[in-house]
Formats: C-alpha cells, sequence, structure tokens
C-alpha cells in the first residue's frame, strides 16, 4: 500500500509518496526534510 507524506517545509507543503516502514524515512531523509518538519503520515 502507498501512503502519503505531508511535510511542511519552510511554510511550503510538499507531498511525496513514499513506501512503508525504512523506506519512508530513508526517503524523507533523502530529501532533507525529515530532521527539520512537522511530518503526517496517511495510510490508505
Amino acid at each position: 500500500m502507498m501512503s502519503l507524506a505531508m511535510a511542511s517545509v519552510n511554510d511550503n507543503l510538499k507531498i511525496v509518496q513514499v513506501w512503508h516502514g525504512g523506506k519512508f524515512k530513508k526517503k524523507l531523509s533523502e530529501m532533507g526534510i525529515y530532521k527539520d518538519s512537522q511530518i503526517r503520515v496517511i495510510k490508505k
């Protein structure tokens, strides 16, 4: 299943499609938004 990660970065919203678990955190950390953002995960 896919998850939607909505991260707020400098008041800009980015929607990222990622996989579950480690790939989710890895993808966000690669984008540089994991540490400095509030992240909501919505699973369908």
